[in-house]
């Protein structure tokens, strides 16, 4: 039993210190339901070490604007995925869609600077997820700004392949980001620790 505890905290110990075996997802809900459709106050996702970034384009000309801030720098690969919300392309008259930007410096003069990555469009007889794909040279330095240009319908975009990382001021390097904690590893610490007071308990009582 002794044996099997020492083996159980280790391995949960462990766990913590490296920040966990999961990667949270940002999403609208984190940022107040909606994030900013001002390009002079951007929504700003930084050093999270989520794998993903959900939102959501929910009426016509509804507007996010992003910076991805924290990005690890170099040569990386990011996805977005465009898909219908529930069975609306079952509909007919489905049709939702946009446009997508991107740049790596922050915006000066309008909220349709920078470069087109693509045009979304799903409808009834297109309803399959739509993918854009964004890949970052050697040059790239960390930070992303989106500019997603929901111009009409409804639908969800997931963002992923996201490599973040964290400054080290001191080095000048950079290193993964911790992943947070799951709240079940905490539980676990806490109830193995409830299980080794018993068993001393035990012992001292025999």
């Amino acid at each position: 039993m002794k044996d099997m505890l020492k083996t159980l905290f280790l391995a949960a110990g462990l766990s913590c210190l490296a920040g966990g075996t999961f990667a949270a997802t940002v999403s609208e809900a984190d940022y107040g339901g909606d994030y900013s459709n001002d390009w002079q106050n951007v929504t700003t996702v930084t050093a999270t070490g989520s794998s993903t970034v959900t939102g959501t384009w929910s009426y016509q000309n509804d507007y996010d604007y992003l910076a991805l801030t924290g990005l690890a720098a170099g040569a990386q690969t990011i996805t977005l995925t465009f898909s219908s919300i529930g069975d609306d392309a079952a509909a007919y008259s489905y049709s939702a869609g946009g446009d997508v930007y991107y740049k790596t410096t922050p915006y000066q003069w309008s909220g349709w600077e920078g470069t087109k990555l693509g045009t979304v469009g799903l409808d009834y007889y297109n309803p399959q997820d739509d993918t854009l794909t964004l890949v970052l040279d050697d040059d790239f330095a960390g930070s992303l700004y989106l500019g997603l240009y929901g111009t009409y319908g409804r639908l969800n975009y997931n963002i992923t392949g996201l490599n973040w990382a964290s400054a080290d001021p001191a080095s000048g390097t950079t290193s993964p980001a911790p992943v947070p904690v799951p709240f079940s590893a905490v539980m676990l610490l806490g109830g193995l620790g409830a299980l080794g007071l018993a068993a001393r308990r035990r012992k001292t009582a025999a």
